[in-house]
């Protein structure tokens, strides 16, 4: 009898024990073990997302270079002939150098750089009749620019300035601006020379020089 009296709370008492067990490796053992790789996954996340962000801001990054780039190229080479724009420059010029442009023409060339044929300025003037006289209305640019250091899918504009200045350093000014915008403007040929009024002045009379000026800029049709 005594014996049976002390051994049922044992027989309990493991019982619990075993069954404490059980409950601990079965159910809360897997679930630390979840609990856990729950958190590594956390943190794995978080890597990721901290990558993610990371690459996102130097695509904006890269991006808001790239739209500045454009930008400036499309300030050096415009999309289109954007005439307008560059008269107005041209007339900041003629102030800036107390100049005067007496006179401009554009030459109506329209080709792209691949299909265009350049003339030399020093070409006998029987050649470029010849040349020319096959296209009177696209007459090709005179300029000594060699075709093949352009990109081939450039248009290209000739244009012709005949300007009076009040001396020699107002002409240089008056150049020097020009060649400083920030559409890119190559002076193909600059022809000097005193005016009529002036060539028939004494010799200690100042000397006004004219200038007729020859120029060639760039820009973009695209898509």
């Amino acid at each position: 009898m005594f014996s049976n009296k002390n051994s049922a709370p044992i027989l309990l008492s493991a019982l619990v024990l075993v069954l404490l067990f059980a409950l601990y490796y079965f159910i809360v053992l897997p679930k630390k073990d979840e609990v856990q790789q729950l958190q590594n996954n956390i943190t794995v996340l978080q890597q990721d997302m901290t990558n993610l962000q990371t690459q996102i801001t130097m695509q904006k990054s890269t991006e808001k270079n790239t739209l500045e780039n454009v930008f400036a190229l499309q300030k050096k080479v415009p999309k289109d002939k954007d005439i307008a724009k560059l008269l107005l420059n041209l007339e900041e010029i003629e102030l800036l150098s107390t100049s005067r442009i007496v006179g401009m023409q554009f030459n109506n060339y329209d080709a792209i750089v691949n299909e265009s044929t350049l003339q030399d300025p020093s070409q006998p003037a029987e050649e470029e009749q010849a040349n020319s006289s096959e296209n009177e209305t696209a007459e090709p640019p005179t300029s000594t620019i060699a075709i093949d250091t352009l990109p081939p899918e450039l248009q290209m504009m000739t244009f012709n300035i005949d300007m009076a200045a009040m001396d020699a350093d107002k002409l240089t000014i008056f150049l020097k601006e020009l060649e400083a915008l920030e559409r890119v403007i190559r002076i193909d040929h600059v022809e000097l020379a005193l005016s009529g009024e002036e060539a028939e002045l004494a010799e200690t009379a100042p000397k006004a020089p004219t200038a007729k000026i020859q120029a060639t800029t760039f820009y973009y049709e695209g898509e």
